[in-house]
């Protein structure tokens, strides 16, 4: 389906209150309890990783059935445990570093 530019600029101006969104049904707790929307609360990070490693996380994520940025946190997670219980890490709560 093809829309022209006039359309699209006419349809992006109608102001939000006027949209009927009636026959859409509401979010219910099942969705929000499922859904993939990271907390507030989160760090976001970016990286580059090289192309084969990528492709390999990828695919573990497929396998795995996670998407690529939650396997990524929790291999992240696993490893600063492993660091923590191999005494490579400080005690945070003590204030070491």
């Amino acid at each position: 389906m093809t829309i022209s530019r006039d359309r699209l600029e006419e349809i992006q101006n109608i102001p939000d209150e006027e949209i009927d969104t009636s026959d859409i049904p509401e979010l219910g707790d099942r969705f929000w309890a499922n859904n993939d929307v990271p907390s507030k609360t989160l760090k976001r990070i970016a990286t580059y990783l090289q192309p084969e490693l990528f492709e390999d996380l990828t695919r573990l994520g497929v396998v795995e059935n996670r998407n690529l940025s939650n396997l990524l946190a929790t291999l992240a997670q696993q490893a600063v445990d492993q660091a923590k219980r191999d005494g490579r890490l400080g005690d945070r709560a003590k204030g070491d570093k």
